[in-house]
Order: structure tokens, then sequence, then C-alpha cells
């Protein structure tokens, strides 16, 4: 019995392997090419001697329009170029190799030779060690594009790019001149820019730039032109500012730390929300007249946490906002104003000299809390209002100036009411006036 199941089970194994094996007789007649060419396999272009052949001052470069790639690591011994472009609508693809210059001897890693280059994308790769700039496109083109690429120890800029632009996901360390220099209308997503000579990030008018690094680099982390917009970005150990952005422009959910200067400075019309700027060698945040400061942290800065400031011959109103911050243990003042400003919903607390500093005239003090300062709200210019303000635990809460108006000023030093169990109490704050101010 046992044998016979034996036998039994190679049958079913031979027929279960018979039933699912394949045809293993060829096809009739000769094997056919599959007449797939060379260009079928990889329609780009590969770059080499033959197909992009270089001149006086380039190893390689392009003149067609086209789709190129690199097929191995290259290296510059001459005071050449490594690739010229001088054409438009070319995509360059480093496939992930590296353009190697010989350090001031050579010119630029890639360089478009044309004054107005357009649709240029160079991607997926690494340029390092040229005496001129890593990648450098004209100022006047547009719609090119950077991605992936890591530029280092370029003599001259990192990456330099036209207006109309984008450069997404790189990174530039130790050029001797910017990191990235962009025109106007671009966009920079998730680039970092360390230890480069100049700025960090230089950007023209118009331009986004979100989630991006710079830090330790000779002058700002960033500086952008007027209307452009500045979201997820931290800037820190920058020898200027952190942040400096023009006219109109707007941030949100940017760091400044660590920085030579003011961690964010903007000048007039500006918006920053949602901020923080720690340790700065000098402001935490410095605005120009008709800014407004939302809901930021400026804390432990050489100087003020966050001041507004007028530039020379500025001839307007001021009216800044400053609402909803917190500024503390800063050496200087929790916040200085001086004309037209909203300062309200404030906590200022621990600073060196003041909390809240107002210097000129027509400012709206409302609704801050002082706390632990050597003077809590100090006021030193006239025609001030100021209300609903609480300082407590201050050498001396408040000190205002003849010629302001302000709210009852009402001590509540001692025990305070009875406890309170329940839907309801009577008021013991000794006052019903409802802009009254408190000592606590």
């Amino acid at each position: 019995m046992r044998n016979l199941c034996i036998v039994g089970l190679c049958v079913f194994v031979a027929c279960g392997m018979s039933a699912h094996a394949g045809n293993l007789t060829p096809p009739a007649g000769p094997v056919a090419p599959t007449l797939k060419t060379l260009v079928d396999v990889e329609p780009r272009i590969m770059i080499n001697a033959d197909n992009t052949p270089g001149d006086a001052d380039s190893v390689f470069k392009i003149t067609s329009s086209g789709s190129y790639y690199l097929r191995g690591n290259l290296t510059v011994i001459l005071a050449e170029s490594a690739i010229e472009i001088a054409a438009d609508d070319v995509t360059l693809d480093l496939n992930g190799f590296e353009i190697r210059g010989f350090d001031s001897g050579s010119l630029n890693g890639i360089v478009a030779s044309h004054g107005s280059a357009r649709n240029i994308r160079i991607l997926n790769g690494s340029i390092t060690g040229f005496g001129g700039s890593g990648i450098d496109l004209p100022a006047i083109g547009d719609n090119c594009m950077v991605q992936d690429v890591r530029v280092s120890g370029c003599g001259g800029f990192g990456i330099r790019i036209g207006g109309q632009c984008h450069i997404l996901n790189c990174a530039v360390e130790g050029s001797g001149d910017s990191g990235f220099d962009v025109g106007s209308n671009s966009v920079l997503d998730r680039c970092t820019a360390k230890s480069n000579g100049g700025v960090g990030f230089f950007a023209g008018s118009f331009t986004s730039i979100t989630a991006c690094r710079g830090s330790e680099n000779t002058s700002h982390g960033v500086h952008c032109g007027s209307s452009c917009s500045l979201e997820s970005c931290a800037m820190f150990l920058n020898g200027g500012y952190g942040f400096l952005i023009l006219s109109g422009s707007a941030m949100a959910l940017c760091s400044a730390d660590a920085n030579d200067l003011a961690g964010i400075r903007t000048t007039k019309g500006c918006l920053v929300v949602d901020c923080t700027s720690w340790q700065n060698r000098e402001e935490g945040i410095l605005i120009d007249p008709n800014s407004i400061v939302k809901n930021c942290v400026a804390r432990e800065n050489s100087l003020n946490g966050i001041e507004t400031r007028t530039p020379p011959l500025f001839d307007g109103e001021f009216t800044s906002v400053i609402s909803g911050c917190t500024s503390g243990d800063n050496t200087g003042h929790g916040i200085l104003a001086l004309k037209h400003c909203l300062v309200e919903g404030n906590v200022c607390e621990s600073n060196g000299l003041t909390g809240i500093r107002v210097e000129d005239e027509g400012n709206r003090i409302e609704n801050n809390v002082v706390l632990n300062n050597p003077l809590g709200l100090h006021v030193v210019g006239d025609r001030n209002l100021i209300l609903r303000n609480s300082a407590k635990f201050n050498s001396t809460n408040y000190e205002i100036v003849v010629n302001n108006r302000y709210g009852a000023i009402l001590s509540l030093a001692g025990a305070g009411g009875a406890a309170v169990s329940g839907s309801a109490a009577a008021s013991n704050l000794g006052s019903v006036d409802p802009w009254a101010n408190f000592s606590h």
C-alpha cells in the first residue's frame, strides 16, 4: 500500500508539471531582430567629444536643443568651463555624477553663453572646485530649472540663474560669493546654503522661498526684493541679518537664530507672522513703517526683541502693528514702538531695560502684559493712548510722561478677594472703568 501511494504521488507531480510547462519548440523560420536602434534604447544625447565638442573655453559645448546626459564623472584641469550651453530648450541630466574643477584655474561648472537662455533644465549631480560659479545661467534668461544639484567650493556664485526660474532641492556650500542668486518671479524650494562668502539666498522681487535653510554665510541668510513670500525657512549663524526682506513681502513660520545683525529685518509694508527670532546679536525683529508683526516670539537677543524703526527721509504714515507676540530675556527693550503703532496683546517679560517702550506720538498700547522688567511700560512720547494693560513684578510698573491719555491705573497689591465656587461673583477690581490698567 505504501509503495502504491508513492507511485501515485509521483504520477500526480509529473502530470502537474506537464500541464504547466510551456512550449519548448522554437518558432519556425529564422530568428528576427527587434529593430530597436541605440536611439530607441536611449533617446537622449550623451555628453562627449563627438556629440558636444568643446571650444577654447569649454570642455563640452551644447549647441542644439535636446536632452543630454553625462555617462561618468568629469574633471576639468585647464582654464575652461566644464559644460557650456549655447542653445535654448536644453535638459542636462548629470546622472548622479560629479563635475570637478581645478580650483581657481578653471572657469565655471556649467555656464550658458548666450544672453537670454530659455527653458534650460539641469538636474541630479554635483559640481565642485571651480574658480568661477558652479552654475551660471544669464540674468535675463527665464523659465529655467535647477533640481537635485549640490555645489561646493566654487570661487564665484554657487548657483546663479535668471528670472521666472525654479531651484528645487539644491545645496550650495563654501562658494566665494552668494550661494544662490536668483532673478525675479522665481521659486526656491527645499534648498540649503551654508558657509558662502556672500548672501545665502539672494532673490529678486516676487520670488517664493519655501523650506530653505541658510547658515554660516558671511552676509545675510536671505536678502530678497519686494513683494516676496517666505515660508518655513530657517536662517542661523549668518554674518548679517537672518532675513532681510524688502517692501511688500510676507513671511510665516520662519526662524532666525544667532545671526550677527537682527534676526528678521523688513523695510516698509511687510508682514511677519508666526516666526521666532532667538539669540541674535542685534534686534530680534526690526521693522520699518506700515508693517505687521503678529504671533511671533523674540527672545534672548542682544538689543531689543521687537522694534519699529523710521528709515532716513521717510515721509508718510507709520501705522505698524505688533500683536500677539512674546518678547523676553532680551538685553534691551521687549518692544520698542515709535509712531502711530498699535501694540496689543503682547507679553514682554524679563527684558534688560523695559517691557514696552513708546518713544513718539499717536500710538495705541492696549491689553499687553509686562512682567519682571526693570521698567514695565515706559511712555516718553506724547498723545498716546494706554488701555487695559497689566504689569507685575517690574521694578517700576508704569512711567508715562505728560500729555498722554490712559485708563485708570489700579494697584491690586495684596491678597485679593474671597474664594469663588459657583457661576457668579462680584468684581473686586476696584474700578468699573473698562479701559483700566493694572499693577498686581
